[in-house]
């Protein structure tokens, strides 16, 4: 009786173990960080997604800082702003991931004909 006793107790302790690295491992973590463009200055309004995950985007505040949830242990992280280069990087520890964008040259290319056709308008 004294061992159906003790091994009943050893396998209620076993399940609570594993019910509570289960629900640890379900709890989402937060993963913060901030983007910048090539220059160093904050992209506010970037939208930063879990690769992989359908919880939807969020969006940089305006000093290009972001959290984001996420239930994954080691998440891939996706950064994507209109005119730049998109990125990706793996969160491995507990420091706030920076993203540096570059900005793509053909959408330069037509943001200066633009901003230039728009000085011609206002002039006239």
């Amino acid at each position: 009786m004294k061992i159906f006793v003790s091994h009943l107790i050893i396998l209620l302790w076993s399940l609570v173990a594993l019910t509570t690295k289960a629900q640890a491992q379900q709890e989402p973590r937060e993963v913060t960080g901030t983007v910048l463009n090539n220059m160093g200055q904050p992209l506010a309004g970037a939208s930063v997604t879990v690769v992989g995950e359908k919880n939807g985007a969020v969006s940089t505040n305006s000093a290009g800082g972001f959290v984001i949830r996420t239930a994954a242990e080691k998440p891939m992280i996706h950064v994507s702003y209109a005119g730049y280069d998109e990125d990706e990087q793996q969160m491995l520890g507990t420091e706030p991931l920076t993203f540096s964008l570059n900005p793509i040259n053909k959408y330069k290319k037509q943001l200066k004909k633009r901003s230039k056709a728009a000085q011609k308008a206002w002039k006239h």
